[in-house]
């Protein structure tokens, strides 16, 4: 492991309040809401306001009856108050979807490797790469594994899993550092465990694979310290469209105290997406504040499905050895929503999907010969076509979406081999209903052959966002213990 004089040393971070500062909202009873609602009428604007900030405090708990508000109440302000609060609601509803890793469950009794690696697979959208000697490859994949996790987040389950079956993931080869053309799979090795420093947040992974001194020139010492980190989200969600770039970064000695130290200048790194001219860090110097600009050493290249990413980064001036880092890394990518309805001919007709997101209803579906027709609504709160509110990095680990940039849509028909089915036409009617925009999509199939049946019709929704990745790593071991 790629240690050097650091060697054996790094512990484990923390992720900064993981999904815990917001799951607590206060519990109203239907009643409490009700009076709430007609307050939002009230005759004093204070009054007005008092209630405004109670109901969005309640939050969820308060949608369906301010969604009713919104459609039928004959007071004007009611109507536009309540209104403005379903899109607030909507807003946090979706930002803390968005930050909430997927959560999975594996159960394995004398499995062998190989199946266990191909549930992995297909539960999680990673693919696997062996680098194992061939003489040692049968040995583990028929190795009997016996494990059982039920409903936690994707790379925690991923790890673990792992663990169990005698392998890591390996270090990047030379050639995907040099060039930040990082591989999209996981290479597994065999052999002895090497720790590696790894953060869980949300639905990223962030692993600290070096952190060294620089040397520049034999016999003279460095003051500079450089890192390189590898930054996973997860296959299925999400996909990077750009390099990630550092937002935040601190070094702190053992009392806690910010270090002087400073980034060193980028070559060809995307500048952050907030800020075009690069995020500021923040030092002391003699007990003065000081900021200075910065960027990511590494260029970027763009992958189809790039959910792995390497960043370099140095911190110049480095006297002292800091017991901490600290910092967030921010990333534009675009995100993957998919509704599956089975049997659709049969199929209820009904609203499927989330109640906070993304939602499909099932109007008509009907055969005639070879063809099928279907119809759908296509609705998505207010909140995911714009700019979600802004929320502290220290509480949400993983911000909410905050650009609004057009949707990109795929409905697909599978019959029951398997087979998709061809698209003869589609047409496309838009509205608005109780604040909610409304896609009406009309579209004709071509059955493969006179025998077979539609099994499957899928929705994915395609659409970019921008998450923050914080990180605390401590350099110390048993720090904060």
């Amino acid at each position: 492991m790629r240690w050097n004089c650091l060697a054996g040393i790094l512990t484990l971070g923390v992720c900064l309040g993981l999904l815990s500062a917001h799951s607590q909202e206060p519990a109203a009873s239907n009643e409490q809401i009700a009076q709430l609602i007609r307050q939002l009428g009230a005759d004093t604007f204070a009054e007005r306001e008092k209630a405004q900030k109670a109901l969005e405090a309640i939050g969820e708990a308060a949608l369906p009856a301010l969604k009713e508000a919104a459609e039928k109440s004959q007071d004007i302000e009611i109507k536009r108050r309540a209104s403005d609060l379903v899109r607030v609601i909507e807003a946090q509803i979706a930002a803390r979807r968005l930050r909430s890793p997927t959560l999975i469950s594996v159960a394995y009794h004398q499995t062998p490797v190989s199946a266990v690696l191909d549930d992995l697979a297909a539960k999680t959208g990673l693919s696997f790469q062996w680098d194992v000697p061939p003489s040692r490859q049968v040995e583990i994949r028929n190795k009997l594994i016996t494990l059982r996790l039920d409903q936690k987040p994707l790379w925690e389950v991923v790890d673990k899993t792992l663990a169990a079956c005698g392998l890591q993931q390996g270090f990047p080869r030379p050639g995907e550092i040099a060039d930040h053309a990082v591989l999209q799979e996981f290479v597994l090795e065999a052999g002895p465990r090497r720790p590696v420093p790894v953060a869980y947040c949300g639905v990223a992974r962030i692993r600290l694979l070096e952190l060294a001194w620089v040397k520049e020139k034999p016999g003279v010492k460095s003051s500079d310290l450089q890192m390189l980190m590898e930054i996973c989200v997860e296959p299925d969600r999400f996909a990077f469209q750009h390099q990630p770039t550092l937002r935040e970064i601190r070094a702190l000695d053992k009392d806690g105290q910010l270090l002087p130290v400073k980034l060193a200048p980028a070559v060809g790194a995307a500048p952050s997406v907030e800020d075009p001219a690069g995020a500021a860090l923040q030092f002391k110097n003699n007990g003065q504040v000081q900021v200075a600009a910065i960027r990511i050493a590494a260029p970027g290249r763009k992958l189809e499905k790039r959910w792995r990413s390497l960043v370099t980064i140095r911190l110049n001036n480095a006297d002292e050895q800091p017991a901490q880092l600290q910092g967030s890394f921010l990333a534009e990518v675009v995100m993957k929503e998919t509704i599956t309805v089975s049997d659709p001919l049969t199929a209820e007709r009904r609203t499927y999907g989330q109640a906070d997101g993304l939602q499909l209803r099932l109007v008509e579906a009907s055969r005639q010969d070879n063809q099928v027709k279907v119809v759908l609504e296509l609705m998505r709160p207010l909140a995911q076509a714009g700019r979600l509110p802004p929320l502290p990095v220290a509480q949400n680990p993983v911000a909410a979406p905050a650009v609004a940039i057009s949707h990109l849509n795929a409905i697909e028909l599978y019959d029951d081999q398997g087979r998709p089915c061809s698209l003869a036409s589609h047409g496309i009617a838009r509205h608005v209903r109780n604040n909610v925009p409304i896609d009406t999509h009309t579209l004709v199939f071509h059955l493969p052959h006179a025998q077979a049946k539609p099994n499957r019709l899928l929705f994915t929704d395609t659409r970019p966002a921008i998450l923050e990745f914080p990180f605390e790593l401590d350099l110390v071991p048993n720090r904060g213990k």
